[in-house]
């Protein structure tokens, strides 16, 4: 799912509106304000990270008039022993290459972080909360000091896992001026 304001839509190649299936009229109804309410919580995320990178707190608001939000629906089987030995994962591993990417887990678990000692960590779901990825482009951005963390998702619970990140990137024609963030020194 991509938004962006009617205006940049015809300026912007790739953009274009979503396609909706005409047999389940319901799935639009049900996940745009979902998308609404995950797009305001990256607002209120990324003000945080401005305060704590010693930024005023409405330092992104002007490359977010707009934002270019993209979701996703993502269907993960059960894993099996076979699956994990040919390292056939839900989701392989990678970084995210936006600004911060949003996910709200099931009880299922499945995704992994790879910590500094280069192990894999389950994160938890926690009930009520929100995991928030740090993306290639705010690595970048903030010259290096937050950190795009590789994840990867294994399906182990047994059950299907369904999912709906949402990649919380700035407007498509945001000027990224690197370096611009203090590193709250």
């Amino acid at each position: 799912m991509v938004r962006c304001a009617d205006r940049q839509k015809a300026q912007i190649p790739l953009i274009a509106d979503n396609l909706w299936p005409e047999f389940y009229p319901a799935l639009k109804d049900n996940v745009v304000p979902y998308y609404d309410a995950v797009c305001q919580l990256g607002h209120q995320v990324l003000k945080a990270i401005a305060v704590g990178m010693g930024e005023e707190s409405d330092f992104f608001a002007k490359r977010y008039t707009s934002p270019l939000g993209r979701g996703q629906l993502v269907y993960y089987p059960r894993s099996s022993s076979e699956d994990e030995a040919q390292e056939r994962f839900g989701a392989a591993a990678h970084t995210d290459f936006g600004v911060i990417t949003l996910l709200l887990q099931d009880n299922n678990g499945g995704l992994q972080v790879l910590n500094k000692q280069d192990e894999w960590v389950e994160a938890q779901p926690i009930e009520g909360t929100f995991v928030c990825n740090i993306g290639d482009l705010l690595h970048r951005w903030t010259n290096n000091h937050l950190s795009s963390n590789l994840h990867r998702v294994i399906n182990r619970s047994g059950n299907e896992r369904f999912s709906m990140p949402i990649f919380f990137d700035p407007d498509p024609d945001a000027i990224i001026d690197f370096g611009t963030l203090k590193t709250g020194e």
